[in-house]
């Protein structure tokens, strides 16, 4: 009987076991997960024109702004867009007829998704129509440059059958230089420009010995370039004159100070001066000076 008893008494504390969820239940909380965050991570605009291309358009062109985001939606994302032109607003639908010559000025595109009740913060890109400005060429290279500021290289000696001739004397424009320009030169054995810094780039030819007189040019700012058969002219902020050319003795700073103007043919260089003279500067590195008011 105490045996029974003690058993009983433990059944009443315990319980029988089995399945008896409604006592033993564990709390859960039932916590709403938050909608999946979702970004703009591009624009592009598609053009009517040029359907089959992205980012190209013409004159009076119709664009729309396709976008892509950083996540899955389901397909019930909205955008709402803002184009600018020439620093005003032309529309803030996501489509837009390009008026007569809008297609050469940049567009600045803004753009926001709205979806299930988030609205991105602004997504901005400039679109800038490419078309060509400047060309200069040599017997190595034709040089375009374009409005954006980059060059483009065309029929280039290291592109052709010879290349394995040239590799070792000639290398392209490195890409990562290859930006802001806005104006380029060439005579015969290199090319060269002016950035929008203001500072004076050469290349072409691959042995350069001439680093440190550039980095003095672009010290003392550069107001004009010209180009002869066989050198670079640069007339400084600072008045002076230096000679870029194909061999070290044709690279130096020239004895000429106070240079106002110059102009150059293809083989001389005449230099104008404040002090009223003119001074020319030969192939050979000869420079004779003289009074213009004497002339």
């Amino acid at each position: 009987m105490k045996h029974i008893l003690t058993a009983l008494l433990a059944l009443s504390l315990f319980g029988c076991g089995g399945d008896n969820s409604s006592d033993n239940k564990a709390v859960v909380n039932h916590v709403t997960t938050p909608e999946k965050t979702v970004n703009l991570d591009g624009i592009s605009l598609k053009s009517t024109i040029y359907p089959d291309k992205i980012n190209d358009y013409s004159n009076r062109d119709h664009l729309k702004v396709v976008f892509s985001t950083d996540n899955i939606t389901d397909g019930s994302e909205t955008i709402s867009c803002n184009w600018m032109i020439d620093n005003i607003t032309v529309s803030n639908d996501c489509e837009y007829q390009l008026k007569e010559n809008e297609h050469l000025s940049p567009i600045v595109l803004s753009a926001q998704l709205n979806y299930k009740e988030q609205v991105t913060e602004p997504f901005i890109k400039t679109f800038t129509k490419a078309f060509p400005i400047q060309q200069v060429e040599n017997s190595y290279s034709k040089v375009t440059l374009l409005n954006t500021g980059q060059v483009i290289e065309w029929n280039h000696i290291l592109d052709g059958e010879y290349a394995y001739q040239a590799e070792r004397r000639f290398e392209k424009i490195p890409s990562i230089d290859n930006h802001q320009f806005i104006a380029i030169y060439a005579h015969a054995n290199a090319f060269s420009g002016i950035k929008n810094n203001g500072d004076f780039y050469l290349w072409g030819p691959k042995i350069k010995d001439n680093v440190d007189l550039i980095d003095a040019i672009n010290a003392e700012g550069v107001k004009k370039v010209t180009s002869a058969n066989n050198y670079f002219s640069i007339l400084t902020n600072t008045g002076n004159v230096y000679i870029i050319g194909s061999t070290k003795g044709t690279t130096k700073k020239l004895t000429i100070d106070n240079g106002i103007d110059m102009l150059t043919s293809e083989s001389s260089t005449i230099i104008q001066t404040e002090e009223d003279k003119a001074c020319l500067i030969e192939d050979s590195g000869k420079i004779s000076c003289s009074d213009i008011k004497a002339i």
